[in-house]
């Protein structure tokens, strides 16, 4: 299938890399369509002249469960490593060990059929250096840029006009340009944003948001407002109940870790023109959260846990 090639393509490596015979360590779960590992699989047989070895799990509760046993492991000694899950994995201590010792990791999350076949991992060859060059313009407004600014109109009545001020930390900025050509790297697939850390102090406002993904639904009914005082939701509201339910997911995960899910961790631009469906005769952001955020013409922001950027 193309679009597990070129996922897969996304492992570069040097002539003389590919002389050291390298191996791959595919991982799924239960939670990804049978049909999905199979192709995979297979494909990745292809290109890695077999050296690749299969795990699958049970599927996790939540984002950044840890691997278990044998599985945890297989992570942890990895050498290159396909996460092709149906929740993100990359967050957990193997994912983190190996990505210490110099691994390559791809991470695919909510991978389905419809992402291949008419998503963001559709992006044929013209379009994929098209997104590239994109986003090494976005850079480069990021990399000059000490403060972002939203704005929008107030999408309804009941909600105002967003205005958030971000301080961007100096030197966070991260492209997700779905490429591994070196050890010690970790990429998403699809690909196609950019993205920096938020600096705390100093960042506050108001935004609405439409859609929620990770610990909420990625379709919401109606918009989510975030109230922010130094990069902290202190407040997350909406005109029925959706605000509330979200605010008490956010507070569960914060009883669970030991992190602030409330702290803002991430803004980014998303530049993949593929990663969109049509939806009540509009296009929005694809469903799955993973491949949503990164839908050309759209921003987000992510609150939590921001190691890997």
């Amino acid at each position: 299938m193309e679009a597990a090639q070129s996922a897969l393509a996304c492992f570069e490596f040097s002539p003389e890399e590919w002389q050291g015979n390298p191996e791959l360590v595919l991982v799924s779960d239960e939670g990804v369509p049978e049909k999905v590992r199979e192709i995979f699989y297979a494909q990745a047989k292809n290109r890695f002249s077999n050296r690749v070895r299969l795990v699958v799990t049970n599927a996790p509760q939540g984002p950044g469960e840890p691997f278990q046993d044998e599985a945890g492991q297989e992570v942890a000694s990895a050498g290159n490593l396909l996460l092709l899950t149906s929740n993100s994995r990359t967050h957990t201590p193997q994912a983190r060990e190996a990505l210490e010792k110099g691994a390559r990791i791809l991470s695919m999350m909510g991978a389905d059929m419809d992402m291949f076949l008419r998503g963001g991992g559709r992006l044929s060859p013209e379009e994929t250096l098209q997104v590239r060059e994109d986003l090494r313009r976005i850079e480069q407004v990021f990399s000059r840029a000490k403060r972002a600014i939203i704005t929008r109109e107030s999408p309804g009545e009941g909600y105002p006009a967003s205005r958030l001020e971000i301080n961007i930390v100096p030197g966070s900025v991260v492209v997700d340009h779905g490429r591994l050509d070196r050890p010690g790297e970790v990429a998403n697939f699809p690909f196609g944003e950019v993205m920096c850390v938020p600096a705390l102090q100093g960042t506050q406002g108001t935004v609405v948001m439409d859609s929620v993904g990770g610990v909420g639904a990625a379709y919401l009914r109606e918009p989510l407002q975030f109230e922010i005082e130094n990069g902290k939701a202190v407040a997350i509201t909406s005109t029925g109940g959706e605000g509330v339910a979200f605010q008490e997911k956010l507070q569960m995960v914060q009883e669970n870790t030991q992190g602030n899910p409330f702290a803002l961790a991430e803004f980014a631009i998303g530049a993949n023109p593929r990663a969109v469906r049509e939806r009540e005769g509009r296009m929005h952001p694809a469903p799955s959260p993973y491949e949503g955020e990164k839908a050309a013409g759209t921003i987000h922001l992510a609150f939590g846990n921001n190691i890997f950027i």
